[in-house]
């Protein structure tokens, strides 16, 4: 993905919910165009995706850079509406430094351990999650949508969530606290060092203290959503953190679709200032292409504010596998860098449920 100057993350997390898993989770699923079964799930189901992405500059303030990861998902279903579900990536990053291109070793990332139970009514998850906040990465068409939403939706977290389904809505509640990615550097067969990452924008700490709760509501043709989050300090230097979201989507017809997502925090990531993102997506999809247009921006009361504006165009080939492109520049105090970005997705195995 795209990194403008003042990025904090170079790494690989910045895509944990980018399409390379959607292509895992969301495309076999018994609604989508690749389900395969629609009676009860049962046993153990495995898929296999593998992602790359390019970012050409498009000008001196930007730099090329990319990736190939690899995903493996595994799924246990049991007979009592419970399953075990894992998430595993391992990534080499390449990017251009002053002094010449530079491979990273792989890493080894453990995105997502939790069981599952999940009736009618009510769902539960414990373990290592994604706690609801926020919906872009899922909802947001184009390579560049949810760039800046990454700051403040939630990965990497131990901890549990409880969602109460009623009708056309849901509410989700989680407590959780921040968990390491990445395996010890002997656990997956000593392939090369491993780095543990920061989290992607805010921090949850050490404590099982950090609070989220989301409601999603289901519209005619559309969606909406309202959450509200509580991020303690790790200690008397940091300010507690406090945010809210909301966001709408809407389509029109088969064709057109338009996404909404506005947040706001006070005590941003532990420091005195605050901050507000907002984004605004359309989608136009004619045929296996999508065509998308994005606007987005991050206002910080104390530093530089960025925007981004991107038009993208996708393509959905046979059997999951999707190419990506954009073009986007993206304004970081003033400073304008420019990026073509390409990003292949290939299903090696599709999952048998979704």
């Amino acid at each position: 993905m795209i990194k403008p100057v003042g990025r904090k993350l170079l790494g690989h997390l910045q895509r944990v919910a980018r399409p390379a898993v959607l292509a895992l989770v969301a495309l076999p699923s018994p609604s989508g165009i690749f389900a395969k079964e629609t009676k009860e799930p049962h046993g153990f189901d495995w898929a296999v995706s593998v992602e790359t992405d390019l970012d050409l500059a498009l000008n001196q303030a930007a730099t090329n850079d990319g990736d190939i990861e690899l995903f493996v998902l595994g799924q246990w279903y049991f007979p009592n509406r419970t399953k075990l579900y894992a998430l595993y990536g391992n990534e080499v990053d390449y990017n251009e430094t002053p002094d010449g291109s530079q491979f990273s070793p792989p890493s080894h990332v453990l995105y997502e351990l939790y069981a599952e139970y999940d009736s009618a009514s009510i769902a539960l998850r414990m373990g290592k999650i994604e706690p609801s906040f926020g919906n872009s990465w899922t909802q947001a068409k184009g390579v560049a949508a949810s760039y800046l939403s990454e700051d403040f939706e939630l990965t990497e977290c131990l901890g549990a969530a409880l969602t109460r389904k009623t009708g056309r809505s849901s509410l989700s509640l989680s407590l959780f606290l921040a968990a390491d990615n990445v395996f010890p550097a002997d656990a997956v067969c000593k392939l090369g060092k491993n780095v543990s990452f920061d989290a992607v924008g805010s921090y949850p700490t050490g404590n099982l203290s950090n609070l989220s709760l989301q409601w999603n509501r289901t519209i005619p043709k559309g969606s909406l959503h309202l959450g509200a989050r509580y991020l303690p300090g790790v200690d008397a230097s940091e300010e507690d953190e406090a945010g809210g979201v909301a966001g709408l989507l809407r389509r029109f017809g088969d064709a057109w679709s338009f996404y909404a997502e506005i947040a706001a925090f006070d005590g941003y990531q532990g420091t005195s200032q605050r901050a507000q993102y907002g984004v605004l997506n359309t989608a136009y999809r004619q045929g296996n292409l999508t065509y998308s247009l994005t606007y987005a921006y991050r206002r910080l009361s104390q530093s530089g504010n960025t925007s981004l504006v991107s038009l993208g165009l996708d393509l959905d080939w046979h059997r999951g596998i999707k190419l990506q492109t954009g073009i986007s520049m993206v304004a970081t105090s003033g400073r304008p860098e420019g990026y073509l970005s390409f990003d292949l997705i290939i299903p090696l195995r599709l999952p048998k449920y979704g």
